[in-house]
């Protein structure tokens, strides 16, 4: 239709013979009874409002018409021509901006009139006019007498007609918009420097007055702005460099601070960030064996050594267990009888992080009695130099056997820890010869205490023991009751001052994980062989009962019954067999709902894995 129309208003000599042909028509449809008089009356006496901007027809409430970029206070035009495209006579009463920026547009009638007659058309002019920079819109309405309106949208956008500077950073082709992150760099080292540039995408000069950085750990970075202060003409750059050169690990950042002339970004502020990484460092470690020599109370005791012999070399351990190179400097004895001990081999220089050396000393007491001496070792180590530990041993004149058990010390204890009752928890116990004579070991046993909580293995023991040799046994802790248990082993041996070596065995006994059923109703609880009554009750009564568990170990309800005595009782539950955790619940429902006079009674019975509560009964009675 709106094609139909454009043509009609291009070629105005076809009006008059359309005219015609579309009274015709309407005659053909009143007379053919398609076309009633009331329907004849409506379309003679109807007015329609058609607004065309150009060539293009609005449409109603969404058309719009745009004026594009127009500079600050300067005026655009557009000529809008309104169309009566009805069959009756058309007057505007008015055109006006009825929301949005209504001060912006003008509406200019001059060239308008008011009465429009049917096929015919006026014009007016749309006048934007922006006082502000940015996107404009308004609301234009054009009323007429007879009640018919038409709305559309008008737009525009206000641009500044003045030149200004405008800043921008690059770093390499990307322009940054909030910071700069310059990822991991070891401490007390440099990034490569990264070059930011100043451009001027403005079409004014920008002057570029500082360039520092203001906030945060502003002693992190290093800026170098050598072309600062200057002048930038529209689309010229300056570089400027940073580089991150942290001292201290962790997260640090930085605010850049450009001070310029641009109108709207003075200053221009982004910030670079980074993460200085640790300085990879160094652990020493000392073990001899598997046993761990702590710094300043390790303790190895080289045992008894006949005067004027050495003892067999004993290997010791350095480990790193850092990531940076650990350097050994030294290894001396630092105190008492540092004669009476010797450096055999030496360990390597320089260990790599996660790598170890060894290095080897031999005791050889040149008089009788105990001596010992500080080992110290030099390193670079941050925190650990020097790494020290005492050795020790003792210088004999006969050949004498001495008994230890690295396990525990003379009169010392043993801890087995928890356990649960009817578990059996084994450990190795070794005995040593650190003496020079053979050692006879006559017998081990518990002399005292809770001794059947706990039994010795002798299968693996020799009751010969070589000077530097050793034998094992093992000690079985078999909890049967619960709570705290001890006993105390005592090894007899040809040993001449430790008759016997003692020791103290502990443990504790847990009991082991049971179920434990309750019954609730409400607060209430009913245990296994009470009553619950329902009392007297005309028509039905139900009432809901909660199983839980209690105890630590899952319940199992095998099935829950009413057995005996009358059927007026009825369970009402999805599942009579199922697992409840510890601490966990489900409902069970149980109905009273009595077929004859008198006293009822039935017996609940619930068939679960309580061990002391299995079954278990609740008695139900009622009355009618």
């Amino acid at each position: 239709m709106i094609g139909f129309h454009r043509f009609l208003k291009t070629n105005k000599s076809s009006v008059l013979l359309f005219s015609l042909l579309h009274f015709a028509l309407i005659f053909v449809l009143l007379f053919s009874g398609c076309l009633s008089r009331v329907d004849l009356y409506d379309m003679v006496t109807t007015s329609k409002i058609s607004v065309i901007n150009g060539d293009e027809y609005l449409d109603e409430g969404s058309g719009y018409c745009d004026f594009g970029t127009v500079p600050l206070y300067e005026s655009a035009e557009l000529i809008l021509t309104v169309e009566n495209s009805g069959y009756a006579s058309l007057r505007i009463s008015s055109i006006s901006a009825i929301s949005g920026a209504r001060t912006q547009f003008f509406i200019d009638v001059a060239s308008m009139t008011s009465d429009i007659s049917a096929g015919s058309s006026t014009t007016f002019t749309l006048v934007f006019k922006p006082t502000s920079i940015g996107y404009k819109s308004a609301v234009i309405r054009i009323e007429s007498s007879d009640g018919e309106s038409f709305t559309f949208t008008a737009l525009g956008y206000g641009e500044s007609n003045t030149t200004e500077p405008d800043i921008a950073v690059m770093q390499g082709q990307n322009e940054l918009t909030s910071s700069y992150d310059f990822g991991g760099i070891s401490v007390d080292s440099s990034s490569a420097q990264v070059i930011f540039t100043i451009l001027n995408k403005g079409d004014a000069d920008l002057s570029v007055i500082d360039v520092s950085l203001s906030s945060g750990d502003t002693d992190q970075f290093h800026l170098i702005a050598s072309s600062a202060p200057g002048t930038l003409k529209p689309e010229e750059s300056m570089n400027f460099t940073i580089t991150f050169s942290p001292t201290v690990s962790g997260e640090k950042y930085a605010d850049v601070n450009i001070a310029n002339d641009d109108p709207d970004e003075n200053p221009y502020i982004f910030s670079v960030k980074g993460y200085a990484e640790p300085i990879p460092e160094p652990d020493i470690h000392v073990k001899q064996g598997t046993d761990e020599l702590p710094i300043q109370y390790g303790l190895f005791d080289f045992g008894h050594v006949l005067l004027a012999n050495y003892s067999t070399p004993v290997v010791f351990t350095i480990e790193n267990t850092g990531v940076g190179d650990l350097f050994i400097y030294s290894i001396g004895f630092v105190s008492e009888d540092t004669d009476q001990f010797h450096l055999t081999v030496s360990p390597l220089s320089l260990v790599s992080g996660g790598a170890s050396t060894t290095f080897s000393l031999a005791f050889g007491p040149t008089s009788v009695g105990y001596k010992s001496t500080i080992i110290s070792i030099e390193s670079n180590d941050p925190d650990e130099t020097p790494y020290e530990f005492t050795v020790e041993g003792y210088g004999d004149s006969q050949l004498v056997p001495d008994i230890s058990v690295p396990k525990v010390e003379p009169a010392g204890s043993y801890d087995f820890s928890k356990k649960k009752v009817g578990d059996t928890q084994t450990e190795e116990f070794k005995i040593k010869n650190t003496g020079t004579g053979d050692l006879m070991i006559t017998s081990v046993s518990l002399n005292s205490g809770n001794t059947s909580q706990f039994t010795i293995d002798l299968s693996q023991m020799s009751s010969h023991v070589a000077p530097n040799d050793e034998t094992k046994c093992y000690i079985h802790f078999n909890p049967t009751i619960s709570g705290d248990v001890s006993a105390v082993v005592a090894v007899y041996s040809n040993d001449p001052d430790e008759k016997p070596y003692t020791f103290t065995l502990y443990g504790y006994g847990e009991s082991a994980p049971v179920p434990d059923i309750r019954v609730m109703k409400g607060d209430t609880e009913y245990p296994d062989g009470s009553t619950y009554n329902f009392g007297t009750v005309f028509t039905s009564r139900t009432e809901s009962f909660i199983i839980e568990n209690v105890g630590t170990d899952e319940l199992v309800i095998q099935n829950i019954l009413l057995m005996e005595g009358d059927p007026d009782f009825i369970l009402d539950l999805s599942s009579t067999s199922f697992t409840l955790l510890p601490g966990a619940e489900t409902a069970m429902v149980i109905k009273f709902d009595p077929t004859g006079l008198g006293d009822r009674w039935r017996n609940l019975v619930i068939n679960c894995n309580d061990p002391d509560e299995g079954p278990y009964n609740i008695r139900l009675e009622g009355n009618y």
